[in-house]
């Protein structure tokens, strides 16, 4: 009878510890600055545009790429050592630049035209299962184009731009290397959606 009792206190025992686990958060992990893919100036012909790019906005933690779940339950926030609103913002000018397109930065919008991006949700969320590892991935930007034109007359236009992967079974990520699933996130969002949008604006306004 004792040593059933002992059994049972040790099963409870047990279920607490890894319930407390499952609600815990363990301190940080830290990775290096986002990976975007690398990519050559493109050989195709381009129009003579000059963007004013201003400083990127963050509405979230500057350093808060998203959450580890670790395979016991608990969890850490995942941070990266450089800022997110300097990465991306160092590779919108690469981008830029890749595309044949003058990049200028700029504080206020009182340029022919002014180029404006918000993080409005970066979220990793890495699950550290024994056999493998499970990740859900959202990026959500947004921008601002205005532009003035010679005869005084000022346009704005903004949009969002959403992504969002779930790679299976195996993840683009480790604990000891750059971060690249959401760097290839970004770097998609600004080559396919916010230079087309650049592009056409400027086409408009000229």
């Amino acid at each position: 009878m004792k040593r059933k009792s002992i059994l049972g206190l040790a099963a409870i025992g047990l279920i607490s510890f890894f319930s407390g686990c499952a609600n815990s958060l363990e301190p940080p992990v830290v990775v290096s600055e986002l990976q975007f893919p690398k990519s050559a100036p493109s050989e195709k012909s381009s129009p003579e545009v000059s963007v004013w790019l201003l400083p990127i906005k963050d509405n979230g933690s500057e350093k808060r790429l998203g959450t580890l779940f670790h395979a016991l339950g608990s969890r850490s926030h995942l941070l990266v050592k450089k800022s997110l609103p300097q990465s991306i913002q160092e590779e919108i000018e690469r981008d830029l630049v890749n595309e044949g397109i003058s990049v200028q930065m700029a504080k206020t919008s009182d340029h022919p035209l002014a180029v404006s991006v918000s993080i409005e949700k970066i979220e990793d969320r890495v699950a550290a299962a024994p056999l493998n590892v499970r990740q859900k991935a959202v990026v959500i930007l947004s921008y601002k184009i205005i532009t003035h034109s010679s005869d005084g007359t000022t346009r704005s236009m903004s949009g969002t731009i959403t992504r969002h992967q779930s790679p299976t079974p195996e993840a683009l990520f480790h604990r000891h290397a750059p971060p690249s699933l959401i760097g290839s996130m970004v770097d998609d969002a600004i080559k396919n959606e916010l230079i087309p949008v650049i592009i056409r604006t400027a086409k408009e306004s000229s």
